[in-house]
């Protein structure tokens, strides 16, 4: 078979694709649901206490006695527990209906991405966006998710659509209102699904060479923001006395400063970070008392598998005291900490090699980082590689802060599968071109 009957049956796998997207994906969705409940791949059970704390807060949600126990302490943004509150009234077990629509997430993605990548009016671009879309059923990472009840997937969807709309505003040059208005919403519905996707409002800098030039439409969509966001943050400040995003900042900053190796057990001693943490303070009485601050002042039993934080006076506790810890052992030595949060971003890329998931995401990573690179060089799809460099930006300021972990680094993996479209395309086009087709 020579390279021109190749590249013949390639269109029309991918013209077959592209017309019938939305039955492909519903045929997988359905392969993929009988064959994980068959065996037994999903199930009932919670493998972190997240899963379980998210359906108990979906429990004390009731809108018509308007409770609101699940909400009140600020712990998470409300969106997700509200989601699974609703999901509740289906007759099947609320977590195993969550990992099925878990399955959909995954599958559906390339299906909402090809909708999109038809509007796009460049071909060159069109192509890559519909190959990008169909490499989204073969990335593993995505199905690792699957059995767990969190808003991951679920926000990787919404922050695809996101991407997947700045790319085709600029490609268009299509600046009106109205995708800006959309834009605003997904972001603001990703934040309330996910506190941490704040962060990822960095993507919006991509617009600051329009800053005046499109002001007005700018600017509507940066005041639209605020007041979608302002009622969650007046409600914070309502019960905190400040305008943050959780009532678990300071609790999650002091898991990301090392207390899961040196305060809450010897976790993570198969990591880079977690091994020079341990050396450093693994024999220091002094600093473990602070990384312990909250744990010896407040009933850590009773607040995580009784009430699962919803109680707003011990949460505040909870806050009060990890903030205090937090300032004591930067305080420390600013120095341990700065290396230690460096430290984590090998790790999240991999390079802790503890098995073959983490050889698998540095390969995936080292070749990402060297695409970047090239097409800068080249200067070739500047709003790709741009947008994609945001992301990666916010992915590396998350994981400064917080804890290394493949639940924020999914956003940029994500995102960077065009780069893969690209590097596909241009590799089949130059094979090509050299047998001269």
């Amino acid at each position: 078979m020579n390279l021109s009957n190749v590249n013949n049956y390639i269109n029309i796998i991918n013209n077959f694709y592209i017309r019938y997207h939305i039955l492909i994906s519903f045929s997988v969705f359905s392969i993929l649901t009988i064959f994980f409940l068959y065996f037994g791949l999903i199930d009932e059970n919670h493998k972190w206490l997240d899963g379980e704390e998210y359906i108990a807060r979906s429990k004390n949600i009731n809108f018509l006695s308007l409770n609101f126990l699940g909400l009140r302490d600020g712990f998470r943004p409300p969106l997700f527990p509200i989601l699974l509150h609703f999901l509740s009234f289906f007759p099947l077990n609320l977590t195993i209906l969550y990992k099925i629509l878990n399955i959909s997430f995954v599958v559906f993605i390339p299906s909402i991405l090809i909708t999109f990548s038809k509007k796009i009016k460049l071909i060159e671009y069109k192509k890559i966006f519909s190959l990008s879309a169909i490499l989204y059923y073969f990335f593993l990472p995505n199905f690792f998710f699957i059995d767990f009840v969190y808003a991951e997937l679920l926000t990787v969807i919404l922050f695809n659509l996101q991407l997947f709309i700045i790319y085709k505003i600029y490609l268009n040059e299509n600046f009106n209102l109205r995708n800006f208005i959309i834009l605003a919403i997904l972001f603001v519905v990703c934040f309330y699904l996910k506190a941490n996707l704040i962060l990822y409002g960095l993507i919006f800098l991509i617009f600051i060479n329009k800053i005046f030039s499109k002001f007005k439409n700018l600017f509507i969509f940066g005041v639209l923001i605020i007041l979608l966001l302002a009622p969650w943050f007046f409600y914070m400040y309502s019960i905190s006395g400040s305008f943050k995003a959780t009532n678990s900042q300071f609790t999650n900053r002091l898991q990301g400063m090392g207390m899961d190796t040196i305060g809450h057990g010897l976790n993570n001693l198969d990591t880079l970070h977690g091994k020079y943490i341990f050396n450093v303070y693994g024999q220091n009485e002094k600093v473990t008392d602070y990384y312990t601050l909250y744990i010896r002042n407040i009933d850590e039993k009773y607040l995580a598998y009784e009430v699962y934080g919803m109680d707003l006076k011990m949460q505040l506790e909870r806050e009060k005291y990890s903030k205090l810890a937090v300032e004591k052992i930067f305080n420390y030595d600013p120095i341990v900490q700065i290396k230690y949060s460096l430290l984590k971003l090998p790790h999240l890329f991999g390079f802790s090699f503890r098995g073959t998931r983490d050889y698998i995401i540095s390969i995936y990573s080292i070749i990402t980082f060297l695409l970047i690179l090239y097409y800068l060089k080249k200067k070739k799809y500047r709003i790709i590689v741009s947008l994609n460099l945001l992301v990666l930006l916010a992915t590396i300021i998350q994981t400064l802060i917080y804890v290394p972990t493949l639940r924020y680094s999914i956003y940029y993996f994500n995102s960077s599968l065009v780069l893969y479209a690209i590097l596909m395309i241009e590799l089949y086009s130059n094979l090509i071109k050299k047998n001269d087709i």
